[in-house]
């Protein structure tokens, strides 16, 4: 429907129809508003409203889209518009090419008051174009597909696996077909799975899985049930994409060409796929291309198998020769010729294709260490003249200088003269398993003087006991003045260095108890610093380095505290002229690869505390023996030999582990693991006697002690205190004797008795006849007094020997005031 437009007069319609070409205006929202007669007369379309949108009915269906797309963000944006498309022509009954432009006419305000267009034929230029470029491009292709090709071959000849072949065909189809997203699919077992398809998203293959071969299992799956190309120009309509439409859908495919690649033998290899996003029929060229690229496919896949199979069999190989050993070896002793497998270059980094020591037995001798060699040799000559098969152990050279422990075995291979022509043998490196093994037998031997220990703590302390508690009996009966006053105070001072003595014996024995809390070991250090620099002096820089979300541990933090400032003074005194000293804290998660060298520690979360010294270091000798009790290598008078003692057995007491690395002359390295807290518990809080009155008042203690002496002074020292007491030496007197005994008012035991009935068992038999006797148990063996102990006895009361008279005046006084 034509209609007058607003902005030109009755002159300028005149010249408008007057032109060969279509003369248009549009109002300023984009509205057509006149179109001249022209392209009724071209199109042969007559009554078109052009202001309802219809002038759009005049252009290829194909066009309409584009065009309405490109003109709304023309008027959106007040730019010039210009788009090429095809316009119905009446005569010829085609389609032809016209460029079509426009532009907005504004006031003086510069708001657009009209569109003024034309409207050109320029379809025979747009067919020469269209001519030359299909031309070229049709020639690109074929320069592509021989690139494509040529680098294919190249990756097959280079051993290159095929998932990196399939991504270069697949990348190169996309970028030579306009439009085209290639896929590869590999056939197995009857079903097939997506090997490349880099035009869609990346959870593409996933979704397709596993994929069905059949009639109508959509192109691909048909292709490969026919065993030959399938053409599907739109999957919307054809019945095959009937149970795929949805994925088709979901990832934009309209069309798709699947060819088969089939083997020598004829089996389906895969299928080669091309899909677009819209209607698509393939040119009598694209199907030739597609056929081509598939046959090199189909030779990539064969000959890369082919080359995959060669790579398994020497493989095969390979792992035969290291299947029980690192390296096999193989010697003509007519020749003296010998073979070694590649492992020889991981095991000792020597390469037996390059030295030439290593192609003959003999020459290989040289890497065997000197004091070793003679004997390996008569035992091998021996071998051969009489035995079938051998084993030696001896030290050979690595490469790089260092010796390694290997044992050498190997079978004698014989002529039917019996006469030894071959030896066919394997080496193997034992250096870490030897290592692990003097670890082993270091911490075994660490643990019987753990053991050791312990017991002689526990039989000291009973007699530190008596002598602390006499030397305070005489304290009390002599004057200040009295010339054997300073001999008692020395009896008590020794006594009292002796119990010092005994706490680190039971540290390094594990028997030390200890008061664990959950704590911030950061913290802890941080807090000690002022200390360690006070203590290490101006010449050693102390530097620590905490991890900032260090997770807890849970551990003593009197014993820590201690155990760190041993740590400390050991490496001030490797530092004889001053160095620098490393602390740090950090989180470590220890897998199965640390078990190896550590052999004693659990998988698991472990906070570490690393003390890294410069100092002057230990050799092997020194550091296997580093954590025994007594021993040093300080001058005499200047160390017990008790430090990293008690260190070690606070750590292993702690459930935690200690690893020392120390180089001569190049500073020691100690590192503690302590298990990370899982859940936090409670402090552990501690009594207080202040303000009590430590005598008795003539309450009646039952008291049980095997050792005659011990049991002897602390009858005297409870007499002393103002306490009636009844003693006995075991806990069976004990037992038989309760009922006959006038009312006890406590159970003061020791924990270690002989009889076959401890001290706690004693206390869970009274607890059954009197459950609301108080009880005290001592012991000098500290771990009993915790490891005895159970539920039913958690209100018992503990106290460590020795102790001296007013600890246990207090404990008494504690008891009895509750």
């Amino acid at each position: 429907m034509r209609s007058r437009p607003l902005y030109l007069t009755e002159s300028q319609i005149t010249m408008a129809e007057a032109l060969p070409h279509m003369i248009w205006t549009a109002r300023p929202d984009g509205v057509v508003d006149y179109v001249s007669e022209e392209l009724e007369r071209y199109t042969g379309m007559v009554g078109l409203n052009y202001e309802q949108g219809e002038w759009l009915l005049v252009a290829h269906p194909d066009d309409r889209e584009d065009v309405l797309a490109v003109w709304s963000d023309c008027i959106a944006r007040g730019v010039d518009y210009k788009v090429e498309f095809r316009i119905l022509h009446k005569d010829s009954g085609e389609y032809r090419w016209h460029y079509v432009a426009a532009r907005p006419h504004r006031d003086a305000a510069g708001q657009i008051v009209a569109w003024f267009g034309t409207t050109v034929d320029i379809h025979s230029g747009k067919l020469a174009d269209l001519i030359i470029k299909s031309t070229e491009a049709r020639l690109q292709r074929h320069i592509d597909v021989q690139v494509l090709e040529t680098k294919v071959l190249d990756l097959i000849s280079a051993g290159e696996p095929l998932q990196k072949i399939y991504a270069l065909i697949t990348t190169t189809v996309d970028r030579m077909f306009q439009g085209a997203r290639s896929s590869i699919a590999l056939l197995q077992n009857g079903l097939m799975r997506m090997a490349s398809a880099p035009g869609f998203p990346a959870d593409f293959p996933a979704v397709l899985g596993d994929m069905v071969v059949g009639e109508n299992a959509g192109s691909c799956g048909a292709a490969a049930f026919r065993k030959c190309m399938v053409i599907v120009t739109d999957v919307m309509t054809d019945p095959i994409w009937q149970s795929q439409r949805e994925l088709a859908k979901q990832y934009g495919i309209r069309a798709c060409w699947s060819v088969p690649v089939l083997g020598n033998n004829g089996e389906v290899l895969a299928v080669f796929a091309v899909q677009y996003s819209k209607v698509q029929a393939p040119s009598k060229d694209e199907l030739g291309f597609v056929e081509r690229i598939v046959q090199f496919l189909r030779v990539a896949i064969e000959r890369t198998r082919q080359h995959e199979q060669l790579r398994r069999s020497e493989e095969r190989f390979r792992l035969v020769a290291r299947v029980t050993t690192d390296v096999v070896w193989e010697c003509d002793l007519r020749t003296d010729r010998i073979w070694y497998s590649e492992g020889l270059r991981t095991l000792l980094g020597h390469d037996p294709d390059k030295d030439p020591n290593l192609q003959t037995g003999t020459g290989s001798s040289v890497y065997t260490h000197p004091d070793d060699r003679d004997r390996v040799q008569a035992l091998i000559a021996e071998a051969i003249r009489h035995r079938q098969f051998w084993q030696v152990r001896y030290r050979c050279m690595r490469k790089d200088g260092n010796y390694a422990h290997v044992v050498s075995q190997a079978y004698v291979v014989r002529d039917p003269d019996g006469r030894a022509v071959r030896l066919i043998g394997s080496l193997k490196d034992v250096t870490e398993q030897m290592s692990l093994e003097e670890q082993l037998q270091r911490f075994q031997r660490l643990e019987a003087v753990g053991q050791m220990t312990g017991g002689l703590a526990h039989d000291f302390n009973n007699s530190l006991t008596v002598v602390i508690g006499s030397a305070e009996r005489l304290l009390d009966e002599l004057s200040h003045d009295d010339p054997l006053r300073r001999h008692a105070e020395m009896i008590l001072k020794a006594s009292t260095h002796g119990a010092e003595v005994t706490s680190s014996l039971l540290a390094f024995a594990r028997k030390q108890p200890l008061k664990p809390v959950s704590v911030d070991l950061a913290d802890v250090v941080s807090s000690m610093r002022n200390l360690l620099v006070t203590t290490l002096g101006e010449r050693i820089e102390l530097t620590i380095d905490a991890h900032p979300w260090l997770w807890r541990a849970m551990i003593d933090v009197a014993q820590f505290e201690s155990a760190l400032l041993n740590l400390c003074l050991n490496a001030r005194d490797a530092m004889h002229e001053g160095g620098l000293l490393h602390v740090r804290l950090y989180n470590q998660t220890m897998g199965t690869q640390h078990t190896g060298r550590l052999h004693d520690l659990r998988p698991g979360d472990y906070v570490a505390l690393q003390v890294k010294d410069s100092g002057c270091g230990m050799d092997a000798a020194t550091l296997s023996r580093v954590f025994e009790p007594f021993f040093t290598t300080k001058d005499v008078g200047k160390g017990s030999g008790l430090g990293l003692s008690m260190v070690y057995g606070f750590v292993k007491q702690s459930n935690g582990h200690i690893d020392v690395q120390s180089v001569l002359g190049k500073g020691t390295e100690i590192t503690i693991y302590f298990p990370k807290v899982e859940h936090e518990v409670g402090d552990i809080c501690n009594e207080t006697n202040a303000g009590l009155k430590l005598n008795g008042a003539r309450e009646h203690i039952l008291l049980v002690e095997d050792d005659d002496l011990v049991r002897e002074h602390v009858e005297s020292l409870l007499l002393n205190l103002g306490y009636r007491v009844t003693a006995v030496p075991n806990a069976a007197k004990c037992l038989s004797m309760l009922d006959q005994l006038e009312p006890v008012d406590l159970l003061f035991s020791d924990i270690v008795m002989p009889g076959g009935v401890s001290g706690t068992d004693l206390a869970r038999e009274i607890r059954k006849k009197l459950p609301e006797l108080p009880i005290l148990l001592t012991s000098g063996y500290s771990e009993d007094i915790f490891s005895g102990l159970s539920s039913d006895l958690s209100e018992v009361k503990l106290l460590k020997k020795p102790y001296r008279r007013h600890d246990l005046a207090s404990a008494l006084k504690t008891i009895f005031s509750t």
